[in-house]
């Protein structure tokens, strides 16, 4: 799955979230599907670089800007006029669902703002054709990139009109001391509209990264940086963690306790050795389960060993896919486990009870077996 991440280093515009999505897509698809749009305006679109300081670094490097000319002055269009704009354009279903979606958004907070109905509302600058081209470009290059979930840092505020206080509210926002309007109306709506949720991604592939900056220069340090990846394909499942030191236990019983953990389905049991107060060597113990068998386990803790106090947790597992396969080898038939990341062999395990059998058996080293069955697992 592609995931993609707006890095938002201040505020926003819609200009530098267009600018962003430009610079690691494809510009002349991007004019010729803004054809497909009948607009109230002639325009001219430019795409160019500037040199820009990232926040808080040292580091000069290109940045993008997305500039639209209008020709002419227009009118404020009205929620209606352009809902029929879109719904009549050319572009596929799906992007027009997502434009749509973004335009309601403003509507919205400018019907609650204004006290007016959603078809009596008329849009001032978000409605002018550099907004819709602004907003249309975001949805139109996400799609030709494939970006199936979208992830943001939280946004930058200051300055800000009613519509963007409005819009922001339920995201994730820093109000800062900037004597400029950083975040537009227009930037928060695209955010609001295409971002599924405001935290880290999960791990991804990194493709590409690229930049985008406003035309103001007066706040250079306003930029969106995009980033996008193809993301790991894992499974999550919930597992317990116990622990607890043990001071004053004679060492040899840890053999038949973990015997009785791993009888009552401990997933994985480990002592390290340490050291605790008065200079007492101590041992800790570390049982991961699933959290339906802790009861069980604590129980044979408390009964098997000298501990009056345990710890538990949950915690995430990551495991990786895995089978066992049967490979033929000079010794026989050997079982492997096989571990899967997205549908690729990654780790390759001859199991050990298994190999020992057979080098017990046949009087071969245990070592032998092991090399054996892995040179035989041709996947």
């Amino acid at each position: 799955m592609k995931t993609g991440y707006f890095n938002i280093q201040n505020g926003c515009a819609g200009d530098m979230l267009a600018a962003c999505l430009i610079g690691v897509s494809d510009y002349k698809y991007l004019e010729k599907e803004l054809k497909k749009i009948v607009l109230p305006n002639i325009y001219e679109l430019k795409f160019i670089s500037v040199r820009r300081e990232l926040p808080s670094s040292h580091h000069h490097f290109e940045s993008n800007q997305f500039i639209i000319s209008l020709k002419n002055k227009e009118k404020p269009n009205s929620y209606l006029e352009i809902k029929k704009i879109i719904e009549t354009s050319g572009l596929k279903k799906s992007i027009k669902t997502r434009i749509l979606k973004i335009f309601n958004i403003i509507a919205q907070a400018e019907s609650k703002i204004h006290k007016e109905p959603l078809d009596k509302i008329h849009f001032h600058q978000v409605g002018q054709t550099d907004a819709i081209i602004e907003i249309t470009s975001v949805v139109i290059l996400l799609e030709f990139l494939g970006i199936e979930k979208v992830y943001a840092s939280p946004v930058g505020i200051s300055q800000p009109a009613p519509a963007t206080m409005e819009i922001s509210k339920g995201l994730p926002v820093i109000f800062k001391d900037v004597p400029f309007e950083i975040t537009t109306p227009t930037g928060i709506s695209i955010i609001k509209g295409i971002v599924d949720e405001f935290k880290d991604t999960p791990p991804i592939k990194t493709i590409d990264t690229s930049y985008g900056t406003g035309t103001n220069e007066k706040i250079p340090s306003d930029m969106v940086v995009f980033s996008y990846g193809e993301s790991f394909q894992y499974t999550s499942e919930n597992i317990g963690i116990i622990e607890t030191s043990i001071d004053d236990t004679n060492p040899i019983i840890f053999e038949h306790v973990i015997e009785k953990l791993y009888e009552q389905q401990a997933l994985e049991v480990s002592i390290f050795p340490g050291i605790t107060k008065k200079s007492r060597p101590v041992f800790n113990l570390k049982i991961l389960c699933f959290p339906d068998k802790k009861d069980r386990l604590m129980e044979i803790i408390f009964k098997e060993t000298s501990s009056i106090g345990i710890r538990y947790r949950e915690e995430i597992r990551y495991p990786l896919k895995r089978e066992i396969k049967f490979i033929k080898t000079i010794f026989g038939e050997i079982p492997v486990k096989l571990s899967y990341l997205n549908g690729n062999i990654v780790n390759i395990s001859p199991e050990y009870e298994s190999c020992k059998k057979i080098a017990i058996e046949q009087n071969v080293p245990l070592k032998k077996v092991f090399s054996e069955s892995i040179k035989k697992s041709d996947f």
